[in-house]
């Protein structure tokens, strides 16, 4: 570990003991309108209305509203329609990736195309997992697992920035240009990504399984077959051996992954080679609704 991965490292650490490590926080609007999602009297109206506050969130759920998802509605043109149709537990996850979605930019243009090949990574895992859930018969929210899928390696952009921010520093301190090797960066993502996930999920007060799923999907649990970790490390190995992924993964501990996952949720290989069959086209749906 060099200098910068070390100091970074060090300092993420101590950071998130202390609960003092600085985090994206969700916006104001998204934190009202996922508070009404929670009472249990909600009232999708109110919801409606504060949609309506934020263009960029009205735009996006109109657009995923009218997608081919829900058989290409034109018809939808309010977001009284969008709330009606989405219902609560959708219009969460949507409110939510589209608050995600903007950790997964960067001012770096190297960063930012990783970034946004990690988004594409995350949405496959997100749609994988939901589908695990439902074909497998787990006992999880289906919008909740899709979150989980979508969210696992959300922790992989913040340790980014973290480190962009500590070169940053270190350059200005001692003078001279330089830049962790590749292989140093890869091992300090690896590293920190799932205590960062787990400490934002915890400051946007995200969904227990969005949490389990970040920081235990990097296994698989052989003692509770049907965990959130279990289902989102098959989609995530699915994922990757069909080549939707930030780095090329070994082959042989893919497919060995799809294996074993494949027999402790219960679902055929031939089952799980359909969905790798359709799976870039929904996830080319996805980015573009």
């Amino acid at each position: 570990m060099n200098l910068l991965t070390s100091r970074l490292h060090h300092i993420v650490r101590h950071r998130i003991a202390a609960g003092s490590l600085s985090v994206p926080s969700l916006p104001i609007v998204t934190i009202q309108i996922l508070g009404q999602l929670q009472r249990p009297d909600v009232n999708l109206s109110c919801v409606a209305e504060l949609i309506g506050r934020d263009p960029g969130l009205t735009s996006k759920l109109l657009r995923i509203s009218r997608s081919a998802v829900f058989g290409g509605r034109a018809d939808i043109q309010t977001l009284d329609q969008v709330t009606t149709l989405l219902g609560v537990s959708r219009l969460r996850a949507a409110v939510v990736e589209v608050a995600a979605r903007k950790l997964f930019r960067s001012r770096d243009a190297t960063i930012s195309q990783a970034c946004d090949r990690l988004w594409e990574h995350s949405l496959a895992v997100g749609l994988l997992t939901r589908e695990l859930v439902r074909v497998s018969g787990a006992q999880i929210d289906s919008e909740a697992s899709y979150l989980a899928g979508l969210l696992h390696d959300v922790g992989k952009p913040l340790v980014a920035g973290l480190l962009l921010d500590a070169e940053r520093q270190l350059i200005a301190v001692e003078q001279e240009e330089r830049w962790v090797d590749g292989t140093a960066w890869i091992a300090c993502v690896d590293e920190l990504h799932r205590s960062l996930g787990v400490y934002l999920a915890n400051s946007w007060n995200l969904p227990a399984c969005v949490k389990a799923a970040i920081s235990d999907s990097d296994g698989f649990d052989l003692h509770s077959a049907l965990s959130i970790g279990n289902l989102v490390r098959t989609a995530d190995c699915l994922a990757l051996r069909e080549g939707i992924s930030l780095w090329k993964a070994d082959p042989c501990a893919v497919q060995g992954g799809l294996l074993v996952g494949a027999a402790l949720i219960g679902v055929d290989i031939e089952y799980l080679e359909e969905l790798a069959i359709a799976l870039p086209e929904r996830v080319r749906e996805h980015l573009s609704a």
